[in-house]
Formats: structure tokens, C-alpha cells, sequence
């Protein structure tokens, strides 16, 4: 299956009513119902949006320990609060598009469904690096005709994906959209979380009980590095605690937990198995506090803070790329625009306690 740009413009499947009266581009015979139904509407109503009545999948993978959870329409909210705060962002976009104002709606709203029947279902799993360090992993096998499209939680992840399979939908969230590992099959979000880091940094300086500032990061990896290049001499030399692939987890918060923590903050540099490990290194920092390029995780961080784009905010910028692909008519084609960049109204500090 080729997938094609759709060639519109960025706003080209935006509706908007206008004293009753709706102006609809032109496009898929999808677009030209809904404008035959806006023109037959009473003055001064709103029609509801359509709602997509098809049955689809989507496969989301992150880095973590091994895990699976199966999202529908049954699923609590609690449920979906244990997974990256991207789901849930992912979730409430695509239901009600008019929540995040940066973005253009969609022309029909997407809702969580079952096996079977209308509406859409996610495959959430956590792999670890050992079962993605590969050149294909095996949570990207066999999907072809499976899943609709796949979610990706890191730049690592997407370029697994991406070496493993053309043939469907991929969107990632990632600093680095001109990266030559994404095909033509890929799309997503640009957060600049290593943009950021430096920011953080001078904000996390300011909490008065922090003197020393240890920052970890993940060895060999592209967006912890930036990250690391761009603090260039803010960190003491001694200061970095650097983390290899090899690195088991016991390892990592073993490492955390001989740091010498009094009067001392860990800085957490980008990198999808810290998130992964999110719990594991606040538990190992202790009464230490530790800053984060997000702020809405890990969930558990009493003492810590963090300073940028909250991943449930850059879940709605996943689902328009979603919503953009499904309205289509082909239902998979690429956005002319693959990339877009969250709005920097919506980097959001937290701050240490």
C-alpha cells in the first residue's frame, strides 16, 4: 500500500459556520454531505459534527518494561492515567478537536469504540531496549492490515518503526523532523524538548535548596546528546552522569541512589528510557530533587519539577495528524505539512517544592 501526501494545506479539512451559514472546502464526498447538511440547517444552529463510523487501530509503542494495555471505549480512566499522559491527550483530541484552539479541527470527531464495532481501539505496549535494539523489533512485525497506523513516543521508537514497515501511517513525537531514518510513511510532532533543557536548567538554578546540579543522560542517543551540547560548560564536568544502552535498570537507579544528594538537584535530560523509568529514578533520587523535560511525568514527582511541553498537550498534536490521515479518503495519506511544531504557548513550568 503507497502512501501519498494528501495534498491540501494545512487548514484544508477545517469547517467553520459562519451566522448558520458553513463554508466547506471542497474535497472528499465526506466534506460535500457535511456542507449539504450545514446549508440545510435553521439559521442560527450549530449541526453536530459527524462522528467516523469505521473500525480502526492503532498500535502506540514506548520505551519501558514490557507491558501491554488494550484501550477501548471500556477502558477507565484510571486505566489510561498508567500510560504516557500522550494517550490520554491522543484520546481527548480526537472525541472533541475544538479543546486545543492552536490547532485546526478536524471534519469529523473520532471516538474510542470496541472489538468490532464503530470507533477506534489502541494496542499500548512498552518495550525495553533489549526487544527494540534491533534492526527490526518484533513489536513492529506482522502489522500490515492490523493496525491503521502506529504511534511512536520517541524519535527512537519512530526510526524502529520506520525501518520496519512502509506500508503504514507512522506518527512520532520527536526534536528532529528532518531526520533521513523517517520515510515517506512518517509524520508527527516536533516538542524541542533538548531546545529546551537549557531553559530549564537556569529555572531548576533557582530553587534555593538546589547548589549542585547532577544532569543524566542517555549515552548515544541523539536528543540527550543535543541536549548535553547545548548546557556546554552549566554542568560541572563531574556533574554528568551518563547512562549506556547496556546500562540494566537496577544499574540506572543504583547509580542514582550513590549520588551525593544533599543540597543537590538531578537535571533529566531527553531521552525515552528515562521516561520509562520515570518512578524508578524519582524513587532513587530520594529527598533529591529532580527537573524533567515535561511536566505532566512521571505521575509520582512530590519534589520535583520540570519545564516544557506536557506530553498530553503534545497528544493532541498527535491526534490532529491522525485525524488529518483518517479523513482522507484513502484514510492513510501523509499531510502535505508531515511535521508540525507545538506552540510555544503551551511550554508550562512546574516548579520544585
Amino acid at each position: 500500500m503507497a502512501i501519498q501526501y494528501d495534498g491540501k494545506t494545512r487548514r484544508g479539512i477545517l469547517m467553520q459556520a459562519v451566522g448558520g451559514v458553513a463554508a466547506v472546502t471542497a474535497g472528499t464526498a465526506v466534506a460535500q454531505q457535511q456542507s449539504a447538511q450545514v446549508q440545510s440547517a435553521p439559521l442560527g444552529k450549530e449541526v453536530p459534527k459527524q462522528t467516523d463510523d469505521k473500525v480502526r487501530k492503532i498500535l502506540a509503542v514506548a520505551v519501558g518494561p514490557k507491558r501491554t494495555v488494550s484501550i477501548d471505549k471500556n477502558t477507565t480512566d484510571a486505566e489510561i492515567a498508567t500510560v504516557r499522559p500522550y494517550i490520554k491527550g491522543l484520546i481527548d483530541w480526537l472525541k472533541d478537536n475544538s479543546k486545543n484552539t492552536d490547532l485546526d479541527e478536524a471534519s469529523k470527531n473520532f471516538v474510542l469504540g470496541d472489538s468490532g464495532n464503530p470507533g477506534y481501539t489502541i494496542d499500548y505496549r512498552e518495550n525495553d531496549l533489549t526487544m527494540l535494539d534491533v534492526e527490526k523489533p518484533d513489536v513492529f512485525q506482522n502489522v500490515a492490515g492490523v493496525f491503521d497506523c502506529i504511534v511512536c513516543m520517541s524519535t527512537y521508537v519512530g526510526e524502529k518503526a520506520a525501518a520496519s514497515t512502509t506500508d503504514i501511517p507512522i506518527i512520532v513525537v520527536t526534536s528532529d523532523p528532518s531526520n533521513p531514518k523517517f520515510n515517506q510513511n512518517v509524520c508527527g510532532v516536533c516538542a524541542i524538548r533538548p531546545q529546551l533543557v537549557s531553559v530549564g536548567l537556569r529555572k531548576f538554578k533557582k530553587f534555593e535548596n538546589v547548589k549542585r546540579i547532577y544532569a543524566l543522560y542517555r549515552q548515544n542517543h541523539k536528543p540527550s546528546l543535543l541536549a548535553k551540547k547545548g548546557l556546554g560548560n552549566a554542568i560541572d564536568a563531574g556533574d554528568w552522569v551518563g547512562i549506556r544502552d547496556r546500562d540494566d535498570d537496577k544499574s540506572i537507579t543504583a547509580t542514582i541512589t550513590g549520588l551525593v544528594k544533599t543540597n543537590a538537584g538531578l537535571l533529566v535530560l531527553p531521552a525515552d528510557r528515562f521516561f520509562g523509568l520515570g518512578n524508578a529514578i524519582v524513587t532513587a533520587a530520594g529527598d533529591m530533587p529532580t527537573y524533567w523535560p515535561t511536566t505532566d511525568w512521571p505521575k509520582n514527582n512530590p519534589k520535583g519539577g520540570g519545564y516544557g511541553y506536557p506530553q498530553e498537550t503534545c497528544g493532541h498534536y498527535m491526534a490532529e495528524r491522525i485525524a488529518r490521515m483518517w479523513s482522507t479518503p484513502s484514510g492513510v495519506e501523509i499531510p502535505k505539512e508531515p511535521f508540525i511544531t507545538v506552540d510555544p504557548k503551551s511550554i508550562k513550568e512546574v516548579k520544585p517544592t
